[in-house]
């Protein structure tokens, strides 16, 4: 089956051969090609305020990358908790992965692409912040959240949920909740305005966590018998143990040249309802 007719009977292009802009979005090497607001800036503070600011990243590939560039981005930068009973080590992030997961990828699933805002994941020394461009979807009630859902983007939804991203409408929210319960830190909080959802999730303070502790910050990099490096690479190799079972998905752009994909793109479809 040519790559065309793939596309096509994942309605990612239309009978003309007009590429959508889920297909873009997905296949892109470079998404702002196509959206210049479609990326992700992750950006950590030091402190509970925005005054100084740590260290920024942009991410502008395609969605699948760019949902695992910013997951590891953030398991990258959170506490590490070393949980030492008798010869083993457990270590424990400070949030659950799958939570953090699941957060970014509904960011990515449910904003708003025709927003001038991009999403926003700022890290704060007392909580996480995922913010998506894009108030609730037309119909849809802050009191629904967790029980039903509205796809804001149908076609992404689908094609996220084919790939194994997603699970069933509504569910997300009650698998974060859920996840959050398991491992013992506070549910995060939903913030909902016209323009932007926010999720916020809060951080335990150092002392508190308990037993041997990592932070992922250069200046609390003490107190550790491993080296500096050494403690990296494990932390590294958590990360992407975590990352691996979800990554075998087969994502590599069909059409991988932007220009080529841009000769099949129909701008009018910026506002199809099946993007």
């Amino acid at each position: 089956m040519s790559p065309k007719i793939a596309l096509r009977n994942l309605d990612l292009i239309t009978k003309n051969f007009k590429v959508t802009n889920a297909c873009a979005w997905l296949l892109a090497k470079n998404i702002r090609d196509f959206n210049i607001s479609a990326d992700v800036s992750c950006v950590l503070f030091m402190g509970t305020t925005k005054a100084h600011i740590l260290g920024r990243h942009d991410f502008h590939s395609d969605i699948v990358s760019m949902i695992n560039d910013t997951v590891e981005w953030i398991l990258s930068k959170i506490n590490i908790e070393y949980i030492i009973e008798k010869l083993h080590r457990e270590e424990r992030p400070e949030f659950p992965p799958s939570a953090i997961r699941e957060a970014v990828i509904n960011a990515f699933a449910h904003r708003d692409y025709r927003s001038a805002g991009n999403i926003q994941v700022h890290l704060y020394s007392d909580r996480l912040e995922i913010i998506s461009p894009g108030g609730l979807p037309s119909g849809m009630t802050e009191s629904e959240l967790g029980i039903s859902s509205i796809p804001r983007n149908p076609l992404l939804f689908r094609i996220l949920h084919r790939m194994g991203m997603v699970e069933r409408v509504g569910y997300g929210i009650r698998l974060i909740q859920d996840q959050c319960r398991k491992h013992k830190v506070a549910e995060p909080k939903y913030t909902i305005s016209k323009n932007f959802v926010t999720i916020t999730f809060f951080r335990i303070p150092s002392p508190e966590m308990g037993h041997v502790f990592f932070q992922s910050n250069e200046d609390s990099s003490n107190a550790q018998s491993d080296s500096k490096s050494s403690r990296e690479a494990k932390k590294s190799k958590m990360i992407q143990d975590f990352l691996e079972p979800n990554s075998d998905i087969n994502h590599a752009p069909i059409v991988d040249n932007p220009k080529l994909i841009r000769n099949y793109f129909d701008p009018i479809s910026s506002f199809r309802s099946d993007t």
